[in-house]
């Protein structure tokens, strides 16, 4: 993106997991002025995209953590940083 002669970057989404999605929306809605833009079921999950500034945040409800296998994984891999 150019804006006045100077190149700009911004994040154009992430993806959150989240246990409890309601809480989670209700906090960045709160405290960044986040607006839902999509809630939609996708792949047995609700799915929320919500806008914050010029970027995204895509949240997943999984009232379970799906990634416990990486765990260990990641744990192992950010003592070796």
């Amino acid at each position: 993106m150019v804006q006045d002669n100077k190149i700009t970057n911004h994040i154009h989404h992430v993806h959150i997991f989240a246990s409890d999605l309601n809480k989670s929306l209700q906090f960045y809605e709160g405290n960044f002025g986040g607006r839902v833009i999509l809630d939609a079921e996708f792949a047995g999950a609700r799915n929320v995209f919500m806008r914050v500034g010029n970027g995204r945040l895509h949240f997943y409800d999984h009232r379970r953590s799906i990634l416990t296998e990486g765990i260990s994984t990641i744990s192992a891999f950010k003592q070796t940083i």
